[in-house]
């Protein structure tokens, strides 16, 4: 048994890291697009590209990674605690990569990878145990849950 959660949880921590990388890849091409090429305000340009980010990430989390295809209610608690959960990661985000770039000169194209590494672990931890588990008041992790109620259902 502890094999197969393991094997579970391996499979859904790759299918994160694909959606992730989906959310990274897309936001960091606005990005570039914007603020490299077109020269859009940094402000402006990380706004954009996270924003569009979002929007690819969510649905592939909710949907693919973490299997949720739950009531409307459970739909808008979920999308309010992801949007949350964002803009706080948002937040860090910009500062950090603003920080980087004014104190080391590590300008924002390459200081979006070096805060990518610490996004990666932080935010599989948010959405497996805050954003995507149940709204009851369990801590277990949101795919534990959807495994437990499709066995209760057979």
């Amino acid at each position: 048994m502890a094999q197969t959660k393991h094997k579970r949880t391996a499979i859904e921590f790759a299918k994160y890291y694909l959606a992730g990388s989906a959310f990274f890849w897309s936001a960091y091409g606005v990005f570039i697009l914007l603020f490299t090429i077109l020269n859009v305000n940094y402000a402006v340009a990380k706004v954009v590209s996270a924003l569009v980010g979002n929007v690819i990430n969510y649905a592939l989390e909710k949907y693919w990674v973490f299997g949720k295809n739950n009531r409307k209610r459970e739909t808008k608690i979920e999308l309010f605690r992801y949007i949350s959960f964002q803009i706080m990661n948002f937040l860090i985000d910009y500062l950090l990569v603003f920080y980087l770039w004014v104190s080391f000169g590590l300008r924002p194209e390459i200081g979006t990878f070096v805060a990518a590494g610490f996004f990666t672990v932080w935010t599989y931890l948010g959405f497996k145990f805050w954003v995507f588990r149940s709204s009851k008041k369990s801590l277990k992790p949101a795919t534990e849950i959807s495994n437990v109620s499709s066995r209760a259902s057979k």
